[in-house]
């Protein structure tokens, strides 16, 4: 029979657990202290446990797992594996069996070795940024094992799930983007506490594909039946001089059969319905350079490009739609007393209207002709185009955003934000097709290596995504 302390013991030391307050190892230590000091248990059983040769192993493949945590050799390894198997998940696995088959010549327990193949494993979970075929061979085995049907990888690495779209002549496009703006090449720092989430990426975009997936995944499971098909897409290429080339070839490849668009992306409350398109160049001057004394009056590429900023910065922009501009960066020359041989410089010009952009780019070809001359080579390189809005019916796509905006709102009370962004959402809206860019999580930080979103938000964004793909079911959209 139990005696009384110790029943008192056992039943804080299972609150303890369940409250997940109390380190597991602290907790473990103290109850066993306890246990022992109340004569619940016999010190000498105790510490033949610790005789054990199995809790010695475990401990010990711990503790080497750890020291190859800590000495960099699970990144090595991973990275090596990564290499090797460029971007196919079926060599990744194939590695690490391969790997686990050595191990066991050398080491005779099978947990042991996957203690030490277990951390190299988890080191190469494909991430936004780690790499793009990684990453969209995730997305697409997750779709599979969760009875998605139709389920490919296109040439710009779009994970494209397509669900009732035999014989049907209009779809509905749900997508977000596997993408990040980082570059890290090796996993991404990912912390929590008991409200928020941190991770470079978290909120823009990770978690809104995760609530695209969840929801997807619903409307697999129940069957939900739409009047015209559906295309859920991890799109690729949305951040940076990515220039939105993921969901420019989605619409390559299915054209003016999308009738609307859908993507999720940024912050709860952010409706976006007006897209902010963007031209980025980068433009370099070669001249034949020399010494700055004795070769003195000859051409100096930095003045050149010096020259082409001004008047750059003297171009009166079109007042159709607000439209800015900007060079932000400049480099050349090699030393002080060297006369600049090369320079260059990368300049973007922005705005809501394709008219506008265009307008600009007149503006731009002119002021770079104006610098042109035979002891110079002008070279100019267009790094991306993100299209602005193009001719669309205003009253459908005022529709659409409402009927977007009472969803959003049956769920979240504030404010919604129509302002215009550069999203996916641009392309649609530039072919005259409605879109909308809609956030499903609360966070902030954006663009940093200190994001983060509330863990309480993503049920509520969850529910966003699914009643959108829900009410397109059974209501009129287009």
């Amino acid at each position: 029979m139990i005696s009384c302390p110790c029943a008192v013991i056992l039943t804080l030391l299972a609150y303890a657990f369940l409250s997940s307050r109390i380190s597991i190892t602290i907790l473990t230590m103290v109850s066993v202290c306890a246990l022992m000091l109340f004569g619940c248990i016999d010190p000498k059983d105790v510490l033949s446990c610790f005789a054990n040769s199995s809790a010695i192993l475990m401990a010990s493949m711990f503790i080497v797992s750890a020291g190859l945590n800590r000495t960099q050799m699970v990144k090595k390894v991973s990275a090596a594996i990564c290499r090797i198997a460029k971007g196919s998940f079926t060599k990744v696995l194939a590695g690490y069996v391969l790997l686990t088959a050595i191990l066991v010549q050398f080491i005779p327990s099978a947990v042991a070795c996957f203690a030490v193949v277990f951390p190299l494993a988890l080191g190469v979970i494909p991430s936004p940024s780690r790499n793009k075929d990684m990453r969209a061979a995730f997305v697409r085995n997750w779709m599979a094992a969760n009875g998605f049907q139709n389920v490919s990888i296109d040439k710009a690495k779009n994970v494209i799930a397509e669900y009732g779209c035999e014989g049907k002549d209009s779809l509905l496009v749900f997508a977000a983007h596997t993408d990040v703006v980082f570059p890290d090449t090796e996993s991404l720092p990912l912390k929590e506490d008991d409200e928020k989430l941190y991770a470079p990426g978290i909120g823009d975009d990770t978690s809104n594909l995760v609530n695209l997936l969840l929801a997807a995944r619903y409307i697999i499971h129940h069957h939900i039946s739409f009047p015209f098909g559906i295309l859920f897409v991890a799109n690729a290429c949305e951040e940076g001089l990515g220039n939105l080339d993921g969901t420019k070839a989605l619409f390559e490849t299915y054209g003016r059969k999308i009738k609307a668009f859908y993507s999720f992306d940024g912050y709860l409350s952010q409706c976006t319905n007006c897209s902010v398109g963007s031209y980025r160049y980068r433009v370099s001057c070669s001249t034949q350079g020399g010494h700055s004394y004795l070769n003195f009056g000859r051409t100096n590429a930095i003045e050149v490009l010096c020259r082409l900023v001004e008047k750059l910065y003297a171009i009166e922009v079109p007042t159709e739609e607000r439209t800015t501009y900007n060079v932000g960066v400049i480099e050349g020359g090699s030393t002080v007393n060297s006369i600049a041989q090369r320079a260059s410089l990368l300049y973007e010009f922005r705005s809501p209207s394709q008219i506008c952009l265009e307008k600009m780019e007149e503006k731009f070809a002119a002021a770079v002709d104006s610098v042109r001359d035979s002891d110079r080579e002008i070279v100019v390189e267009l790094l991306g185009v993100r299209p602005g809005n193009g001719p669309i019916d205003a009253q459908q796509l005022q529709d659409f955003t409402a009927h977007s905006a009472d969803v959003i709102s049956t769920f979240f009370s504030g404010e919604l934000d129509y302002q215009a962004y550069s999203t996916d959402s641009n392309i649609p809206l530039s072919l005259g097709i409605p879109g909308n860019t809609i956030g499903t999580v609360s966070g902030a930080l954006a663009h940093t290596r200190d994001e983060w979103i509330s863990k309480k938000s993503l049920n509520t964004g969850l529910k966003i995504a699914l009643s959108l793909m829900l009410r397109a079911a059974s209501e009129a959209l287009f």
